[in-house]
C-alpha cells in the first residue's frame, strides 16, 4: 500500500494526464485487492460456526419445531376438513396434491440449498409451513383448503435438517448424524399431536393450527438468529464446479447417471412403496379391522413416535459401528420382511404394536443409510440436490399409494398389505446379499 500511495503522489506531481497507465494499474492492483479481500471475507462468512455441537444443537432444535408443527397441523386437519364439508373423495385429492407439489419441490428444494445455503432453504422451509398452517386456520371452504397446499411445495424442513447435517459431517459420521435427526423428528411427533390435542380441547382446532403458524414464525426467527449463512465445509482441495443456474438439465443428467445413484433410488421406490400403502390406509385399517377408539389411535401414533426415537436415534448408530452399510441394508431389509410377515397374521391391536417393531427399525435404518450412501456419491456441492431427489421419491410413493391402498383394501383386505410387503422386501435383501458376494469374489 505504500508504494502505491508513493506512485499516486508523484502522479499528482507530474501533472493530471501523465502517468495514465501508472494509474490504472494502480487501479487494478486495488480492485484485485479488494476481490482478494472480499473473497477472504466470504469464506469467513461461509465457514461453519466455531462450536460444532452448538450448530447440531440448534439443527435439532429446529427440526422438533418443524415436526412439531407438522404434526399438529395432521392431527386436526381432518376435523377440520370435516367441518367443512369436504367428503372422503375430495379428502383424497387434498392428500395427492400436496405429495405431487412435494415430489416437484424437493428437486428444487435440494437445489436451493446447494446455491444458496442453509439458512435460506431452513427460513424457506418455516416461512412456507407459517403460510399453509395460517390459510388453514382461517379456511372458510375448500378451495381455501387446496389453496392452503400451495406453500407444500418448498416445505422441506426434514431436508433442509438433513443438507446441513451432511454439510458438517464427515462420510464415516453421517449415517449415524442423519439418524440421530431422527431423534428429534420423533420428539416434534410425540408433542405436535399432544399440543394440538389439547389447545383443539380447550379451544379449536382451528386454534390449534394456527399456533403451529406461530411457532413457525418463531422457528424462522430461530434459523436466522443461530444458524449461519453457510454451513459446507471449505476445503482447500479443487472441486468440481457446481452450476449456479437452477435447471441445468446436463448437471442433473450427469448427477442421476452417477454409478450407484440410479440403482439406490430405483431401490428406496420399489422397497418404500409397500410401506407407504401400508401407512395410507393405516387410519381406516386400525378403526374399521380392529377398532382403535380416537384416544387409542393417539397413543399409537405416540408409540410409534417412541420407536421412531428409539431406532433413529440409537439404533442407527449401534448396527452402523458394527457393520458397513451394504451388510445394514440387507439387515434393514430382513427387518421390514419380518413386519410384513407378522401383518398378514395380525388380528388385535396387541398384534399391531408387536409388528410395528421390526418395520420401524427396518425402515429407520434403510432410509438413513441410502441417504448416507447418496451424500456420499456426489461431489458435497451437489448433496443437497441428491437429497432433494430422494425426499422426491418419498413424495411418489405418497402420490401413488393411496390409489393402490385402497384397491388392495377392498379387494383382498389388510393382509395383502403383508403379503405384498414380504415378497418386495424380502427379494430386495436376496437380491443384496447376492450382489454383495458377487462383488466380494470378483
Amino acid at each position: 500500500m505504500s508504494s502505491v500511495l508513493k506512485e499516486r503522489l508523484s502522479n499528482k506531481e507530474s501533472g493530471p494526464f501523465e502517468n495514465r497507465s501508472t494509474d490504472m494499474s494502480n487501479l487494478s492492483g486495488q480492485s484485485g485487492d479488494s476481490q482478494e479481500s472480499n473473497k477472504e471475507d466470504d469464506l469467513q462468512e461461509t465457514s461453519p460456526s466455531e462450536n460444532k455441537w452448538l450448530l447440531i444443537v440448534a439443527v435439532h432444535f429446529c427440526n422438533v419445531m418443524y415436526s412439531a408443527c407438522y404434526w399438529i397441523n395432521v392431527g386436526v386437519y381432518p376435523y377440520i376438513t370435516k367441518s367443512l364439508g369436504v367428503d372422503m373423495v375430495t379428502y383424497g385429492y387434498l392428500q395427492t396434491a400436496f405429495a405431487a407439489l412435494q415430489l416437484l419441490g424437493g428437486p428444487v428444494y435440494g437445489r436451493l440449498g446447494d446455491m444458496f445455503g442453509s439458512r435460506a432453504v431452513l427460513v424457506l422451509a418455516h416461512t412456507c409451513g407459517c403460510l399453509m398452517y395460517f390459510v388453514i386456520a382461517v379456511a372458510n371452504s375448500s378451495a381455501m383448503l387446496f389453496f392452503s397446499r400451495i406453500p407444500g411445495l418448498l416445505m422441506h424442513g426434514a431436508q433442509g435438517a438433513q443438507m446441513v447435517m451432511t454439510d458438517m459431517t464427515s462420510h464415516k459420521e453421517r449415517a449415524v448424524a442423519l439418524g440421530q435427526l431422527g431423534l428429534s423428528y420423533g420428539a416434534g411427533v410425540i408433542l405436535g399431536p399432544f399440543i394440538g390435542g389439547q389447545i383443539a380441547k380447550y379451544f379449536s382446532q382451528k386454534a390449534a393450527v394456527m399456533s403451529a403458524a406461530i411457532l413457525s414464525v418463531f422457528a424462522i426467527t430461530f434459523v436466522i438468529t443461530f444458524i449461519p449463512k453457510f454451513t459446507r465445509k471449505i476445503d482447500s482441495k479443487p472441486k468440481q464446479e457446481s452450476s449456479t443456474s437452477l435447471f441445468d438439465l446436463k448437471r442433473i443428467k450427469d448427477l442421476m447417471l452417477t454409478p450407484g445413484v440410479g440403482f439406490i433410488y430405483l431401490m428406496k421406490l420399489i422397497s418404500g412403496l409397500p410401506f407407504g400403502i401400508f401407512q395410507s390406509m393405516f387410519a381406516l385399517v386400525v378403526v374399521n379391522t380392529f377398532g382403535l377408539t380416537p384416544a387409542q389411535h393417539g397413543m399409537f401414533m405416540s408409540y410409534i413416535g417412541a420407536l421412531m426415537i428409539l431406532a433413529q436415534g440409537f439404533g442407527v448408530g449401534f448396527v452402523t459401528r458394527r457393520m458397513n452399510e451394504k451388510n445394514t441394508l440387507v439387515l434393514a431389509m430382513i427387518l421390514c420382511s419380518f413386519g410384513y410377515i407378522l401383518l398378514f397374521f395380525s388380528s388385535s391391536a396387541l398384534h399391531l404394536c408387536v409388528m410395528v417393531i421390526p418395520l420401524v427399525f427396518g425402515g429407520a435404518l434403510f432410509g438413513v443409510i441410502t441417504n448416507s450412501i447418496l451424500t456420499k456419491l456426489v461431489p458435497p456441492e451437489d448433496t443437497g440436490f441428491v437429497l432433494g431427489i430422494s425426499f422426491a421419491t418419498h413424495a411418489l410413493i405418497r402420490t401413488l399409494a393411496p390409489t393402490i391402498g385402497g384397491l388392495l383394501l377392498s379387494r383382498f383386505g389388510y393382509t395383502s398389505f403383508g403379503s405384498i410387503g414380504f415378497v418386495v422386501c424380502s427379494s430386495t435383501a436376496l437380491f443384496l446379499f447376492v450382489k454383495q458376494n458377487l462383488q466380494t469374489e470378483a
